[in-house]
């Protein structure tokens, strides 16, 4: 997989680049949202989108240096879409037996 600097297609957003001048790591572009999302966007080679249908896995691997993992999330849809996005407010409802799902608010 490599990285895609165009984060939404056809959207001119800001974009920052880690580890631009850092040869031991590949430049990753990316958009910094200001309540500190990070969002990048990957391009599967025709061969690892086989493996993907193939297999259903996807690996992530994130370099901690032994520190606090921070949340991770994997997507196959932009988050940063215009359309629908969940909101930050989520409520919990009981639902089977006692269990606890949660519901996303989506706003227009």
């Amino acid at each position: 997989m490599t990285p895609i600097s165009e984060i939404i297609p056809g959207q001119a957003i800001a974009i920052v680049t880690y580890a631009k001048d850092q040869p031991e790591y590949i430049a990753l572009p990316a958009h910094r949202s200001e309540d500190g999302i990070v969002t990048t966007r990957w391009k599967m080679t025709w061969k690892e989108r086989l493996q993907v249908i193939w297999h259903g896995s996807i690996w992530l691997s994130v370099m901690t240096f032994n520190k606090p993992l921070q949340p991770v999330k994997l997507d196959t849809e932009c988050p940063l879409a215009a359309a629908k996005r969940p909101s930050i407010d989520s409520e919990k409802e009981k639902v089977c037996s006692g269990s606890t799902t949660t519901k996303i608010i989506w706003r227009d």
